[in-house]
C-alpha cells in the first residue's frame, strides 16, 4: 500500500509540474526572455562577435539571400563600417561550397544562390565588424 501511495504522489507531482510548463511556456510569447533575438525583418537572427547582430532573410520566389547588419540595440549599422563574404552549399549534395558575390543595397546586403530543386543549403557567412572577424552558418530549408 505504502508503494502504491508513493507511486500516486510520484505521478501526481510530476504531471502537475509538466501540466504548468505547458500552461506558462505558450507559443508566441517571449515574455521577455533573456537570450532570445528578435527577428526585425521576418528572417532568422544570429549574434557575431562585436555586438553585431546579423539577420538572414531568404526569398526562396527569387532565390535570394539578403543579410542586415544590427547592432545589440536592433539598430541598423551602416554597410561601410561591416566587411563580409559568403558562401552556400547544398546539404549532402554538394562537395565544395559556391562563393556568392554579394552587392550593397540601402540597408543590406544582398546575394542569389540557386539550389537547384528543394534541397537544403548551408549559407557561411565571414564577417569583420570592429576589427573583430567571425563566421556564422546558417541552415535554409527549402520546404
Amino acid at each position: 500500500m505504502k508503494t502504491l501511495t508513493r507511486i500516486f504522489t510520484l505521478a501526481l507531482l510530476l504531471g502537475t509540474a509538466t501540466v504548468g510548463n505547458q500552461a506558462r511556456a505558450h507559443e508566441g510569447h517571449d515574455h521577455g526572455v533573456p537570450g532570445v533575438l528578435k527577428p526585425q525583418k521576418g528572417g532568422r537572427m544570429k549574434p557575431a562577435l562585436g555586438g553585431l547582430l546579423i539577420e538572414l532573410v531568404v526569398d526562396k520566389a527569387s532565390n535570394t539571400l539578403k543579410l542586415f547588419p544590427f547592432d545589440k540595440d536592433y539598430k541598423p549599422v551602416a554597410l561601410k563600417d561591416v566587411k563580409v563574404s559568403l558562401s552556400a552549399q547544398r546539404r549532402r549534395v554538394d562537395k565544395v561550397p559556391v562563393e556568392l558575390k554579394t552587392v550593397e543595397h540601402n540597408d543590406h546586403f544582398m546575394a542569389t544562390f540557386d539550389p537547384k530543386g528543394r534541397y537544403p543549403f548551408n549559407v557561411d557567412l565571414k564577417v569583420i565588424y570592429k576589427a573583430q572577424d567571425d563566421t556564422i552558418q546558417f541552415i535554409v530549408d527549402r520546404n
